[in-house]
């Protein structure tokens, strides 16, 4: 595909789901109105600014099919916003279209290919789908980006951990744990890890340092 193409394809699912939004409305069940926020604007730059605005309160609400519908808007305003794609994906992967959202990233990443966290997203979608080698292969991207960022390097670790390559694993862990030292799930994963490859003493000291840390319940990925 190409990237007007994608472009299309992902338009056109956002107003799909914006029409059978609209047509759930008129059954009878209550929505909020699909209105231009205040102070929309007259230029592009304060439009999409707006709308992007908008469609983010609207998303941390649950309102997902109107705020697809907004940032849908925005992105024909502007197609060259990163914004826009990223927030579009990320309401699609809360919709639960995976390849609609990995559509969203691929447009996004065509016209910005050193977006870190489009990277890392995308290589999310493609370790929960099960295609690990794309996944590896965005989240390689994501640390070239942005190699401070821990989780590409967790996630990596995750990866050779479950193809059995657990000192590969462990090397990607101590790799995030130098970005951010008490990061606690990467920490669990590099004690699990040093478990299953029998180094079991070392594995007891990294696991019960977490036993008695208070921020035990964070997360990285």
């Amino acid at each position: 595909m190409t990237m007007d193409n994608l472009r299309r394809s992902v338009l056109r699912f956002a107003a799909v789901v914006g029409l059978a939004g609209l047509t759930v409305a008129c059954a009878g069940q209550p929505r909020e109105a699909m209105v231009a926020p205040a102070g929309y604007g007259k230029d592009d730059a304060s439009r999409v600014e707006r709308l992007v605005q908008y469609c983010s309160r609207l998303a941390e609400k649950g309102e997902y099919v109107t705020a697809l519908g907004l940032c849908g808007r925005a992105h024909e305003i502007d197609p060259g916003n990163p914004e826009t794609l990223m927030k579009m994906a990320e309401i699609l992967t809360s919709l639960n279209r995976s390849q609609a959202a990995a559509q969203a990233y691929g447009v996004l990443l065509e016209r910005h290919p050193g977006h870190p966290e489009a990277r890392y997203s995308l290589g999310k979608l493609y370790m929960e789908s099960g295609e690990t080698t794309l996944a590896a292969m965005h989240f390689n991207q994501a640390i070239t980006a942005n190699p401070t960022d821990p989780r590409p390097y967790n996630a990596l670790g995750i990866l050779r951990d479950q193809a059995g390559e657990h000192q590969a694993a462990q090397s990607f862990y101590r790799s995030a744990l130098e970005q951010d030292p008490r990061n606690i799930s990467v920490r669990n994963n590099l004690g699990l890890s040093l478990a299953l490859s029998g180094q079991r003493d070392e594995a007891i000291e990294v696991l019960a340092e977490l036993a008695v840390d208070p921020a035990a319940d964070q997360t990285v990925m």
